[in-house]
């Protein structure tokens, strides 16, 4: 599991290096384009058309592996993940892989430490009435929110085996209660730094 997060955190650090050099290199056309020449025109036009798609991929594929690897380099992370198996995922259903002290999620594309966890709980999306969706919204204690698509049951286990016992403090369920709950132990993480 170490290497495959340094190979995707170093990917999401090429890709965004090329943005930028994109970007760069379709402005610096702009200044130089001359209407009269068509392929000036079309080059510069073929490389906006690039750097959009570049963006929109960027979006949906590393940009959760900013968050995440931003949320992991808090502590000691390749010590956190050493022991999370890609072979056989503890959840299959929701393709949520579990280790001694931390969880990565396949469909999510996020590694979070139990520890980590401050508050927690279930969400139905509905559409004119029709479940659509099953999300566990988790809020960290850096302040970084995550929605993982879990089944209800595969929640509960996820829950009450792994998350319970390394953060006893964990604020379950969704309310006011629980709202000012995690707004009290965000008060505090921030007051400690």
């Amino acid at each position: 599991m170490k290497e495959y997060i340094e190979r995707k955190i170093k990917a999401e650090k090429i890709f965004r290096v090329f943005l930028i050099v994109a970007f760069l290199a379709f402005f610096g056309m702009i200044f130089i384009l001359d209407t009269s020449n068509e392929w000036l025109f079309i080059g510069s036009y073929l490389l906006c058309m690039v750097w959009v798609i570049s963006i929109f991929v960027y979006l949906i594929k590393y940009l959760l592996w900013t968050k995440v690897s931003r949320e992991l380099k808090n502590y000691d992370w390749q010590e956190t993940v050493s022991d999370i198996s890609l072979d056989k995922p503890t959840l299959p259903k929701s393709k949520i892989y579990c280790g001694r002290k931390a969880f990565y999620s396949q469909k999510s594309k996020m590694v979070i430490p139990y520890h980590q966890i401050v508050w927690i709980y279930y969400k139905v999306q509905h559409f004119y009435g029709l479940p659509v969706s099953k999300q566990v919204i988790i809020h960290t204690r850096s302040g970084n929110r995550f929605i993982l698509e879990a089944d209800n049951n595969e929640f509960a286990w996820l829950l009450e085996n792994l998350i319970v016992p390394f953060s006893p403090g964990v604020v379950i369920g969704f309310g006011s209660e629980q709202k000012k709950r995690y707004k009290e132990i965000r008060k505090a993480e921030i007051n400690k730094k």
